[in-house]
């Protein structure tokens, strides 16, 4: 799994890319990153980890020196850290806000912001 480091409302924090996942999902302490949650669960996620109920917050993540972008994240409820995904899982809601290229070999994550592009008539 790809490792990438993300800049997380200015805090930095390791996420594993997960392709798969349709939301970035974090377990670090949300007040860590100040962050205050509901206090009751907003759902559940399913991936490789299991069905785990979570909690959302608006956040701002970069990558690089990208401009931040502002996502509803979830955070994992409780002790249900998953120890292989480090600080959580950077998903799809954050890599489709650009076009990117994964290089497994090297471990690197390319972003580029998508633009609108007009198509002539």
């Amino acid at each position: 799994m790809l490792a990438v480091k993300v800049r997380c409302n200015g805090k930095d924090v390791t996420l594993a890319l997960d392709t798969g996942a349709a939301v970035t999902v974090l377990q670090v302490p949300p007040r860590d990153l100040g962050v205050k949650l509901p206090d009751t669960s907003t759902g559940s996620v399913s991936g490789f980890f299991g069905k785990r109920d979570v909690k959302s917050a608006e956040m701002s993540l970069s990558v690089g020196g990208l401009e931040p972008q502002k996502l509803s994240a979830v955070f994992l409820e409780g002790d249900q850290k998953v120890d292989f995904i480090r600080d959580g899982a950077l998903g799809r809601d954050f890599l489709m806000r650009y076009n990117f290229l994964i290089d497994f070999p090297a471990k690197k994550l390319y972003l580029r912001p998508r633009t609108n592009m007009k198509r002539d008539k």
